[in-house]
């Protein structure tokens, strides 16, 4: 946790899912950047096999398996944001938007 030592709150052996204001589907995250840029972005969807085989070389494949199970749900319907990095660091989240906008350079 950027900001917070690790060891110093109370969580040791714990498992914490990150989460911050809002989740955001691909399409949602492309239009945002689209909106930023002044330009649209064309998204291309992978066959599973492919994405399952790119996201392998960088990830065990059951891992893999369990992230493209996620993005595909998240295609289907909203999923309430945890902001559980708010809880655990008494601040606000940045949300994508305000991400994206700091580090726009990056993206054209």
């Amino acid at each position: 946790m950027p900001g917070r030592p690790h060891s110093g709150f109370g969580c040791r052996g714990w498992t914490i899912s990150l989460g911050g204001p809002e989740v955001l589907s691909f399409r949602d995250q492309a239009r945002i950047l689209g909106d930023l840029m002044n330009r649209e972005i064309e998204l291309r969807t992978p066959a599973p096999e492919q994405a399952a085989a790119h996201l392998s070389t960088h990830v065990p494949a059951p891992l893999a398996a369990a992230v493209l199970d996620y993005w595909a749900q998240m295609s289907d319907r909203r999923i309430e944001a945890s902001r559980s990095a708010e809880r655990i660091t008494g601040r606000p989240g940045r949300t994508f938007r305000q991400w994206a906008t700091e580090n726009l350079a990056s993206f054209r």
